[in-house]
């Protein structure tokens, strides 16, 4: 009589280790696409803010009036330690930055937007620069300013 013999033979092993790889390489490539998603999402937000700030800034320059400006000036807010490293001696002096809370993106008319709770946002009315505190990795490197994002700067100066 034949033995039955138990266990797994090497086309089942073979195949289950096929199946496997395909699941493995199937989540790493949608963790990639949710990454360029979110990244985009962001982005996407810059661009709104900017387009918002440009018309206020506008109002502004029309009336001869920063009062309408939108946010909290950087050397008055309590957020600016997030923006230490990512502005210039320049932009932090130049009194031109603001830091935008979710109040402030509410006036702006940007209350849905859908951003982590410790990132915040600031503004340069001079040159409708937006940066974002959290940064957007890219080649290897964190990047903080739309323009340097690949968004638009629509300003003129």
């Amino acid at each position: 009589m034949w033995k039955s013999e138990k266990g797994i033979t090497l086309i089942a092993l073979g195949i289950t280790v096929i199946i496997i790889s395909l699941l493995l390489g199937a989540s790493i490539g949608t963790r990639n696409i949710i990454k360029t998603a979110q990244d985009q999402k962001i982005i996407t937000n810059m661009v709104l803010i900017q387009n918002k700030i440009r018309i206020i800034r506008e109002k502004s320059e029309f009336n001869n009036n920063t009062d309408l400006y939108v946010g909290t000036p950087y050397t008055e807010s309590q957020e600016k330690t997030k923006f230490n490293n990512i502005l210039t001696d320049t932009e932090k002096n130049g009194g031109n930055i603001y830091i935008l809370s979710g109040e402030d993106l509410e006036t702006l008319g940007l209350k849905n937007l859908n951003t982590p709770p410790s990132a915040i946002y600031a503004v340069d009315y001079k040159t409708e620069e937006i940066l974002y505190s959290e940064g957007i990795e890219s080649d290897g490197e964190i990047l903080y300013r739309l323009s340097e994002l690949g968004g638009t700067i629509l300003s003129d100066t």
